[in-house]
């Protein structure tokens, strides 16, 4: 991936200044991995992870210690977490279409945890050459830190408001964006800062408006609506359908509020027990008239409704 040659290589050239009689300077091998991977392969500017990880790490080195250099600590962990979060709102709105609050808190413990992680691991190695036991002891209590971690971020995900809808930011308001960013740098004038952030506040058009995806499942149906936070998915496509899992991921979803079939043939809900498997899934809605198939004295008239009624009977299942 983009974003771990990237690391690997800041950290290569980092380490690798050492053999020529030169200081360690980041922000010197920040540009220059940035240089080579796009020499390389000019088309990671279209790499959702080349973008995240450059960004980012551009944010720490450049941004962070322009606006936050001699702050208290308490306001340097909150406004770093801020400052990253604010120089990825193009691309969230881009790649996600909304902007994370939860981000925002979840950062303020995942930051710190991430060092605590990485020595819990170089401790576990170094006890591993004396007991194996312990070493697995040392990285199961990571391995459980983590996890809670994580359900915390995904507890938080799930307040209402921690997700700002956005439209996409069109290619030149992009490009102004970080354009802005790079004058306020360039000119040491953070008053730039502060007005590009006022300009996003008023004109980046927020949207509460309901949000609609029609997946191409091939001969089959799937629909995706989200409105206010909740998630509703109108048939599931085939039994082979991986698109709407996908989709889902791609904004972001821990689960699903309803899917509503249409009905049961294959093409419109052959989908349904991959979507069970995937996600949490709130309920499921079927026409009223389906609820006579399940009544005790309710025949087939023929070998075609027989066949509905047995679908409906695994649908119940």
């Amino acid at each position: 991936q983009a974003s771990t040659v990237r690391a690997v290589l800041m950290f290569g050239i980092l380490q690798g200044s050492y053999f020529f009689n030169r200081a360690k300077e980041p922000k010197t091998a920040y540009l220059l991995t940035l240089l080579l991977l796009l020499l390389y392969n000019p088309f990671y500017l279209y790499d959702i992870g080349f973008l995240l990880s450059f960004i980012s790490v551009g944010a720490i080195l450049f941004l962070y210690p322009f606006l936050l250099a001699g702050k208290p600590k308490y306001v340097q962990i909150i406004g770093l977490t801020v400052i990253i979060q604010v120089a990825l709102l193009p691309i969230s709105s881009v790649f996600f279409h909304y902007f994370s609050l939860s981000a925002v808190l979840a950062n303020l413990w995942i930051v710190p945890a991430i060092s605590y992680f990485l020595g819990i691991g170089g401790i576990a190695l170094l006890l591993s050459g004396v007991s194996a036991t312990l070493a697995q002891i040392m990285v199961g209590s990571g391995y459980y830190a983590a996890q809670i971690a994580m359900e915390t971020a995904a507890l938080l995900a799930k307040l209402p408001f921690s997700e700002i809808p956005i439209r996409a930011m069109r290619p030149v308001e992009v490009l102004l964006f970080y354009a802005i960013i790079l004058a306020a740098l360039l000119s040491r004038r953070k008053k730039l800062l502060w007005g590009l952030l006022f300009a996003l506040i008023i004109f980046i058009p927020y949207t509460w408006q309901p949000q609609l995806g029609m997946l191409n499942v091939g001969q089959a149906e799937s629909m995706v609506i989200e409105y206010r936070g909740k998630t509703l998915v109108i048939d599931t496509g085939l039994s082979a359908n991986k698109s709407t899992a996908a989709y889902l991921h791609y904004r972001g979803k821990y689960g699903i509020d309803m899917i509503l079939l249409s009905h049961l043939d294959k093409d419109h809900a052959g989908g349904l027990e991959n979507l069970l498997a995937s996600y949490p899934v709130g309920s499921i809605g079927i026409a009223e008239s389906y609820r006579r198939l399940a009544e005790p004295d309710a025949e087939a008239e023929n070998e075609e409704l027989a066949k509905v009624q047995e679908s409906y009977a695994q649908l119940l299942e």
